[in-house]
C-alpha cells in the first residue's frame, strides 16, 4: 500500500505546479476504493484501500494480540506446522526467547512415535477449519535437555481472518506430573501380594515353601497352613518334579532365573498347567529365596490339544487322519529295517453303507461308521494303528508281527466284528467288510505308498469275490 501527500496543491514530489488539476490526477492514480484523510499538518493524504479495511486490519491485530496476552502458553502455527508467533509463557515454558520461536516445528522436542502421531492429527485437523482437538498431554525435550510435561488443545483457525493459523493452547503441567503421593511401601507391597491375580511362591534353597499369596492357595487347592514348610515337589505332578528341582537348584547355585511349563496337583487328583517364572534369587539373612509367579496355562493347553487332536485325527470318528496314518506307517516301516520284523497293512472297505445313507439320511451314515470305528478299534491289538482314510474306508497298521500269521488272526477278529447288525439311529442295519491285505517281509526295498497301493489292491479284489472277505498280497511275491 502507498501514500501520497498533496501539500497545498503539490504532491510530495517534485512537482511546484500548483494546479488543482494535479490533485485530479493524483487521485486517478490510486485504485478504488481509497480512502482520503488529512495529517496532523493539515495535508491530505490520499490512501490505497478503504478506511474499512485498516480498521478490520487493526481489529485482526488487536484480536491475536489480545489471545497472546494471557498467562496460558499460546502459540500460532502455520499450515507447514512451524510456529508463527508465540507469547512469553511458551517461550518461558520451552526455555528461549520469543524471537527464538518462530520458525521452530510445533512438534520439536517430542519423542518420535508420539511426534508421528501427533503429525497425522495434525494433517487431519488442517481439513477441518474451527474444529478442536482433544486434549493431549505430552513430554516435550529443552533444547538443555530437561523435559516439561504439556498439556494442551488447537483449534484451526487457518480460514479465520482475524488469526489465521492453529492457534495451540497449553498449560505446564510438569509439577503435576512429578507429584507422587507419599505411601507406606511395605503396605503397599503387602496389599500387592496379597491382592495379586498372579500365585506368588518363595522358595528356601532346599524348596520348601517360605510364604504363599492367595492366588496360589486358590490354584492348587490348599490353605496356606497346609503349605507352608512342605517341600515343594510334594504338589507337582511327578513327572515335572525333577526338571523343577533342576531348575531350582540352578537358580540357587548359579543365580539364574527360569521359566518353564509344569504341573501342579490338587487333592482331588486334579492336574493344573502353570507357567512358573522366576527372577534371580533374593537374599535375606545369607539364605537365597527364590521367588516364583505361578500363572495358570490350563485352558491355553486345553486349547493347544484339542487344535492337535483336530490336526491329526479325523472329526467324525476321532480316529487317526491320514496324516497320522502315514507318520505311523513310517515308524513302523523304520522299525522293521533295524529289528527285520514283519509289517502289515489292512485295507477295509464298508458293504452296504450307500443304502444306508440313501434310506435314512447321512446322519444314520456318520452313525454307522463312528459305530465301525469302535468295532474295529476293539478287534486289533493295541499296539495296532487303526485310521480312517477317507468316506467308508479305514486302514489297519499292524507292527512288531513276529510271522506274517499273526495278521490273519487280526483280519479275521475285523471280519467278525460286523457279524451283528449295526445301530443307525435306532434302527439296526447290517453291513459287512471287504479286507485287503499286503504284508511286507524284512529286507524288502518297499515305502509306504507301495505298501498301501498293495493293501488298497487287495482289497477290490476282495469286493470284486463277493465281498465280506479277505484277499492277501505279500510282498515280495
Amino acid at each position: 500500500m502507498s501514500d501520497e501527500v498533496w501539500r497545498g496543491g503539490q504532491t510530495g514530489r517534485d512537482d511546484p505546479d500548483p494546479n488543482w488539476a494535479r490533485l485530479r490526477e493524483l487521485l486517478k492514480r490510486h485504485p478504488e476504493p481509497r480512502a482520503l484523510t488529512f495529517d496532523s499538518d493539515g495535508n491530505l493524504v490520499v490512501t490505497e484501500g478503504s478506511a474499512d479495511t485498516e480498521r478490520g486490519q487493526a481489529a485482526e491485530r488487536d484480536a491475536l494480540a489480545e489471545l497472546l496476552a494471557t498467562n496460558e502458553i499460546v502459540v500460532l502455527v502455520g499450515a507447514d506446522r512451524r510456529i508463527l508467533v508465540g507469547n512469553q509463557p511458551a517461550a518461558q515454558a520451552l526455555g528461549m526467547t520469543v524471537e527464538g520461536l518462530r520458525g521452530r516445528d510445533l512438534l520439536e522436542g517430542i519423542e518420535p512415535s508420539t511426534r508421528e502421531a501427533l503429525s497425522a492429527r495434525f494433517a487431519l485437523g488442517l481439513g477441518r477449519p474451527g474444529a478442536t482437538s482433544q486434549l493431549v498431554t505430552v513430554p516435550v525435550r529443552r533444547d538443555d535437555g530437561t523435559t516439561v510435561w504439556l498439556e494442551g488443545r488447537a483449534t484451526n483457525y487457518v480460514t479465520d481472518p482475524a488469526i489465521g493459523g492453529v492457534l495451540v493452547r497449553a498449560h505446564d503441567v510438569t509439577a503435576d506430573r512429578r507429584t507422587v503421593p507419599v505411601v507406606d511401601a511395605s503396605s503397599l507391597l503387602e496389599a500387592i501380594f496379597e491382592h495379586a491375580p498372579v500365585g506368588t511362591l518363595v522358595l528356601a534353597p532346599d524348596s520348601a515353601i517360605v510364604t504363599v499369596n492367595p492366588a496360589l492357595c486358590s490354584l492348587v487347592d490348599r490353605t496356606a497352613e497346609e503349605l507352608l514348610g512342605q517341600l515343594v515337589t510334594a504338589i507337582i505332578h511327578p513327572d515335572d518334579v525333577a526338571t523343577f528341582a533342576t531348575l531350582h537348584q540352578r537358580a540357587v547355585q548359579d543365580g539364574e532365573g527360569y521359566a518353564h511349563e509344569m504341573r501342579f496337583v490338587r487333592p482331588n487328583g486334579d492336574e493344573v498347567w502353570t507357567l512358573v517364572a522366576a527372577a534371580p534369587p533374593v537374599t535375606a539373612s545369607e539364605r537365597a529365596y527364590v521367588i516364583n509367579q505361578v500363572v495358570d496355562i490350563s485352558d491355553a493347553k486345553r486349547i493347544e490339544g484339542e487344535l492337535a487332536h483336530a490336526a491329526t485325527h479325523d472329526s467324525l470318528t476321532s480316529l487317526p487322519n491320514r496324516a497320522m496314518l502315514f507318520d505311523r506307517l513310517g515308524q513302523a516301516l523304520a522299525r522293521q529295517q533295524r529289528h527285520d520284523g514283519v509289517v502289515a497293512v489292512l485295507f477295509l472297505d464298508l458293504d452296504r453303507l450307500k443304502p444306508v445313507n440313501d434310506k435314512l439320511g447321512h446322519a444314520a451314515g456318520d452313525s454307522v461308521l463312528r459305530e465301525a470305528a469302535r468295532r474295529l478299534v476293539r478287534a486289533v491289538r493295541p499296539t495296532d494303528t487303526v485310521a480312517r482314510f477317507g468316506g467308508d474306508e479305514f486302514v489297519v497298521v499292524c507292527t512288531d508281527l513276529t510271522v506274517s500269521s499273526d495278521v490273519d488272526a487280526v483280519a479275521d477278529r475285523i471280519l467278525r466284528a460286523f457279524d451283528e447288525p449295526v445301530d443307525a439311529d435306532g434302527i439296526g442295519v447290517t453291513i459287512g467288510v471287504s479286507v485287503g491285505l499286503a504284508v511286507l517281509y524284512p529286507n524288502t526295498a518297499a515305502g509306504a505308498e507301495a505298501l498301501l497301493a498293495a493293501a488298497d489292491e487287495a482289497m477290490y479284489r476282495a469286493k470284486a469275490a463277493g465281498r465280506g472277505r479277505i484277499e492277501r498280497i505279500d510282498i515280495p511275491h
